[in-house]
């Protein structure tokens, strides 16, 4: 028997088992083309300026409200963690114990405020660094995000500001994700999933005093404790009430030491189930924390009485601005414009808040255009829609200022123009994060099923093949036969990585998305 023929066979099973797999993997990886593009001060996204608006040295598009800013991540912080219920008598062990932040809350309603923080599924399983991955990390600064819309895209605009310092501590895999970034940085290890105290531990060692010495601009905590204590003990654990005692007793000490320029985040990147799990869409996995804090007043009114749901795309746009950095130019998000408003004046923190949505949408805008010129994944008459938004609420906006530019008393029927001309940026803005989400945010059923047909069929041809090679008792089918031991066993072993390792994770988000239609 020739080989040839039987080469022949097996580079076409070969073929049907990779094109299998690249099938199933274009069904199931999330894609989205990356731009090259950047965002600077010099580009021409700020509105018309309006006689109580200037910006100050150091600002980028929007006048620049704080100098310093601190980034503490409580590593899968469940929203469930931090909400204060006095009320209740009956407490497991996680609940009300981190009663500093509602003694914030309470006690300065115009400085602290808490949201529900909304991660976007399908979660990495992984223990460490879910925030970096949540805003997709980078493996080198200096060049162009492997994401270029989240938490790496802002580092880079901040980085790019002369003279910032960004200084980190805490989990050591941000030193592979940013290498050679910070300032100065105090890296731990993370791998030990069993390790609930080396990180934090660490981090508390070094926090007070950096923040006391002043040289950083920027710094950014990030502690594990809490997810390590989920996956080895669940949530409802003695210990996971004594690793909340430890984050509540650090911010406390923390606010303690904090200057009125600078902006308190605390967050975190995810929930977790009742077993300590997390990777799917459900609501105990995707709602975190996330608490805004500053010495100087930032909110005009007092928290509301249900905390407020927020992407956590909203944060980049939102810090980025309060910083006086640029946008990245990719993001999405919507900012959070009631961290603009200054004073307590009804129709000026109005006017703010439309300035930063004003910046926010042609930032978007920006964007969607480019992106729309090289790629076709976005729909056509959707992005026909959002631009008439988008040019009627510019349009407006310019109207608007106009009429008030100058007028000592702004007319009763132009406050009512403010709040409306609120709500049109704001329909944008979603109707924009909706219609990228559901262009690039989803799995495609049939490419998995379509590939998985492919992978079987090729495995069932090797099959049939050895079954013939077998009966026949040829020797010239020796050949085929060991051959075909071999294809067989490579592929299986091809299989089991590239499929095994992740896919237990689409099936469960996929059928979530089933249900919930």
């Amino acid at each position: 028997m020739q080989q040839w023929p039987v080469l022949l066979f097996l580079a076409w099973v070969c073929f049907l088992f990779f094109a299998g797999i690249r099938l199933f993997m274009s069904g199931f990886l999330l894609t989205q083309i990356e731009l090259a593009n950047s965002s600077s001060c010099s580009d021409p996204l700020t509105p018309p300026p309006w006689e109580r608006q200037s910006l100050l040295l150091g600002s980028c598009w929007a006048p620049r409200r704080f100098s310093m800013a601190m980034l503490v991540i409580i590593d899968a912080l469940r929203f469930e963690f931090a909400w204060f219920n006095p009320a209740k008598v009956s407490l497991l062990l996680y609940e009300n114990k981190l009663s500093f932040l509602h003694h914030l809350a309470i006690s300065q309603p115009h400085h602290a405020c808490l949201y529900r923080f909304q991660a976007d599924p399908p979660l990495p399983p992984c223990s460490t660094s879910h925030f970096c991955l949540l805003f997709s990390a980078y493996e080198n600064p200096s060049a162009l995000c492997l994401k270029s819309d989240g938490l790496p895209a802002l580092i880079n605009s901040f980085l790019a500001a002369s003279g910032r310092r960004m200084v980190f501590m805490g989990d050591d895999t941000w030193e592979g994700l940013f290498p050679n970034v910070f300032f100065r940085s105090y890296f731990f290890p993370s791998f030990n999933v069993k390790d609930l105290h080396t990180v934090d531990d660490g981090i508390l060692q070094h926090l007070d005093p950096t923040v006391d010495s002043g040289e950083w601009d920027v710094l950014i905590a990030h502690f594990l404790g809490t997810d390590h204590c989920g996956h080895k003990h669940g949530p409802d654990h003695p210990e996971m009430a004594k690793k909340l005692t430890q984050m509540n007793e650090m911010l406390r000490s923390l606010v303690d030491h904090l200057g009125n320029d600078t902006l308190l985040l605390v967050a975190g990147d995810h929930g977790m189930t009742e077993t300590g799990d997390h990777g799917s869409d459900s609501e105990k996995e995707v709602n975190a924390v996330l608490f805004v804090y500053s010495k100087t007043p930032l909110f005009g009114t007092g928290p509301p009485e249900e905390p407020e749901a927020i992407p956590q795309v909203n944060l980049v746009p939102t810090v980025a601005l309060l910083l006086g950095v640029p946008i990245p130019y990719s993001n999405i998000g919507e900012v959070m414009a009631e961290l603009f408003s200054e004073d307590g004046n009804a129709v000026s923190a109005a006017l703010q808040q439309l300035s930063v949505y004003h910046i926010n949408a042609k930032q978007v805008d920006h964007f969607l255009h480019s992106y729309s010129l090289v790629a076709h994944d976005l729909p056509a008459e959707q992005l026909q829609r959002l631009q008439e938004l988008f040019s009627s609420a510019v349009e407006e906006h310019n109207q608007l200022l106009a009429q008030v530019q100058g007028a000592t008393l702004v007319p009763p029927e132009l406050e009512s123009r403010l709040g409306s001309l609120i709500g049109c940026f704001q329909l944008y803005l979603r109707e924009a994060q909706a219609v990228c989400t559901q262009s690039w945010a989803h799995f495609h059923p049939l490419c998995m099923v379509g590939g998985c047909t492919l992978i079987a069929a090729s495995c069932l041809l090797c099959y049939m093949a050895s079954e013939l090679a077998t009966a026949s008792h040829c020797r010239e089918n020796q050949f085929l036969f060991e051959s075909l031991g071999f294809v067989v066993s490579s592929m299986c072993l091809l299989l089991g990585i590239s499929l095994v390792m992740r896919v237990d994770c689409a099936i469960s988000t996929w059928f979530s998305q089933l249900q919930l239609r």
